[in-house]
């Protein structure tokens, strides 16, 4: 039944009547944000089962569902004009029944969609709660019924309908339809041809190309897999073409792509929810991210470059569009200027400056190509938006759930207490637990997911040991990046290694060893909150010497060159200094003496260029 046209073209129908919706809704709105939030809920599930119905379930089921989910949605909005009613009397039975159909659903289709680690982990927290009181003092709670549960996670705004939910449809949803416009405007090929203007005739030229081609594309779409498959398909295979080994190839466009998370302004969509949660404008969430990114792409480029530097300068081209060849292509990228303009320049909000972003599309489109965008054009791109949205907010939703629980149940101050337990006060400790329980769950949730958990359980027990707010915000959510690069699951190595035909598990050490500097980042957000602009202009400078230097003794260690030979002796030695970097009681030593001695390296590898009557 859905496989038919008919139906195909109803659920384009609904994808594009959605994205319009949410637009006018997000630009125009004229109701409560928990109305809307609701809505977009609603719209959200019955999209996925159109989808879902039409992959793996009966067109009856799938229906009846759809109408379940639209009871769901009619009753979570009329609980709105009734909170005054239940908070006194608590839900009806209806109320009751529907918001148990609404969680199960939600988990459904989460589960359905493929994210199943977030369903497993959302259903067993539903269960934690309602029998969490049988179990010892220290991990259980009070009682919890089924009323009390669902009045929290449906009706109230703290679990389904919360902060994530809520925030993927006020800025995420803006930021989709922006990046589906660029697309089907031609903005992709314009990156990769930017890229090949930059680094197109250089030493590693296919590598530089394909790290700031997946940089560059993380500006539009801020994920890791979408961009090993949108880049990695062009690139991997002129890397290999070019020389390349499978595994090494397959490593940077991993690498590159899972930076991209990192990259402003998306950020991987964690950005805007973290500028909620800490009550900050985006623009400075923006501001924070910049150094750590540049720091990622530098080293990673610089580790290309030494991989390289042995073959000479190489030559690289692409078939692209006539438009993209073009200088004039380039007017494709000008919308990424508005955002960042409107962002940072005019301080406007995050919705504001991406609806004028997407504003200018069409205008940047006829300077590119002569031509305005068509009917189908639109159409097609806000159909590409609605479809890339649906499992973000089912996402949310089943992120809300367990967030929900968290609060519910007292568990995150239960769980803040531990790690301050376990590590004793000493904030190494805690750094470390961090960073293996983001890895962790990064190996299995979406980067959203694993960063919004984290960040109402660990990240407050980092800044109950003293770590500024915005840091401990940045540690957890860089941890959650790096996992998609962390084996044994990491997405994103998998992704690279299947388009490249690579050893997964080669993929993911040559990996490894090119992201040793994004590994250690994190920490020196802590050590050095400069780095994120916290402070005035002298600590920042600080923190970019100290990341600088670490970047270099990194380097000197995993490729043995920058600028100059280095043996293995010497590599220890630079692997003892960046190590010294990291610890708070020798780091300025560390920086001054490691810095002093490759300064040394460097004018010993010049003496044999000078000339007898120079000396």
């Amino acid at each position: 039944m859905f496989d038919t046209a008919y139906w195909k073209h109803f659920r384009n129908i609904f994808l594009f009547l959605m994205t319009c919706g949410v637009l006018y809704l997000v630009r125009f709105e004229t109701w409560p944000g928990q109305l809307s939030t609701k809505i977009f809920w609603g719209g959200v599930l019955i999209a996925a089962l159109m989808i879902v119905g039409q992959r793996r379930l009966s067109a009856w089921l799938s229906l009846f569902l759809m109408g379940v989910v639209a009871w769901g949605t009619v009753t979570a909005f009329g609980a709105y004009f009734r909170q005054a009613q239940i908070m006194v009397m608590g839900p009806s039975d209806w109320d009751v029944a529907a918001g148990c159909l609404a969680i199960f659903l939600t988990i459904y289709c989460t589960w359905r969609w493929g994210a199943r680690p977030l369903a497993v982990l959302a259903t067993l927290f539903v269960i934690f709660a309602l029998v969490g009181s049988a179990l010892p003092p220290g991990i259980g709670h009070s009682p919890i019924d089924v009323a009390t549960l669902v009045n929290h996670l449906f009706i109230g705004t703290e679990g389904i309908f919360g902060i994530a939910l809520n925030t993927i449809l006020h800025i995420v949803f803006v930021f989709i339809i922006l990046t589906a416009l660029l697309e089907v405007s031609g903005g992709s090929g314009a990156v990769v041809a930017l890229s090949m203007r930059l680094f197109g005739k250089s030493t590693g030229a296919p590598g530089k190309v394909s790290v700031a081609a997946s940089a560059l594309f993380g500006t539009m779409t801020g994920a890791a897999v979408a961009n090993v498959i949108a880049s990695g398909s062009i690139t991997i295979p002129m890397m290999k073409k070019s020389g390349y080994k499978s595994s090494e190839a397959a490593a940077i466009e991993s690498v590159a792509s899972t930076g991209s998370q990192l990259m402003p302004p998306v950020l991987g969509s964690a950005g805007f929810i973290m500028a909620e949660i800490l009550q900050l404008p985006f623009s400075q969430i923006l501001l924070a991210a910049a150094l750590p990114a540049f720091f990622y792409y530098v080293t990673l480029f610089a580790s290309v470059h030494a991989s390289r530097r042995n073959e000479g300068p190489e030559t690289v081209s692409i078939p692209l569009e006539n438009n993209q060849k073009s200088a004039r292509g380039l007017f494709l990228l000008a919308p990424i200027g508005v955002l960042l303009i409107g962002l940072l320049g005019l301080g406007f909000t995050a919705a504001t400056a991406a609806f004028l972003a997407i504003i200018s599309v069409p205008f940047a489109t006829v300077l590119a190509t002569g031509k305005w965008l068509t009917f189908q054009d639109l159409w097609q791109a806000a159909v590409k938006a609605a479809n890339m949205m649906i499992p973000i907010g089912l996402l949310g939703a089943s992120a809300g759930i367990i967030i929900g629980v968290f609060s519910l149940t007292g568990l995150g101050t239960k769980l803040v207490n531990a790690v301050l337990f376990v590590s004793d006060g000493n904030i190494m400790m805690v750094l470390l637990l961090t960073m293996v329980s983001s890895i962790v769950l990064g190996m299995g949730l979406p980067t959203v997911a694993v960063y919004i958990i984290l960040a109402l359980t660990v990240a407050p027990a980092m800044i109950q040991a003293d770590v500024a707010p915005l840091a401990a915000h940045f540690f957890v959510f860089y941890y959650g990046v790096l996992a998609a690069i962390t084996p044994p699951v990491a997405l994103a190595t998998i992704a690279a290694a299947s388009v490249a035909d690579s050893s997964i598990w080669d993929t993911g050490w040559r990996g490894i060893k090119l992201a040793i500097v994004p590994y250690a980042l994190p920490f020196l957000f802590v050590l050095q909150p400069g780095l994120l602009g916290i402070g005035d202009i002298s600590d920042i400078i600080a923190a970019f010497c100290v990341a600088a230097a670490f970047s270099i003794f990194a380097l000197l260690v995993t490729t043995g060159y920058l600028f100059v030979e280095i043996g293995k002796v010497f590599r220890w030695v630079f692997a003892a200094f960046a190590l010294g970097v990291l610890t708070p009681s020798i780091q300025v030593w560390a920086c001054i003496i490691g810095i002093l001695l490759y300064g040394a390296l460097l004018l010993w590898s010049l003496r044999p260029l000078r000339s007898p009557s120079s000396t």
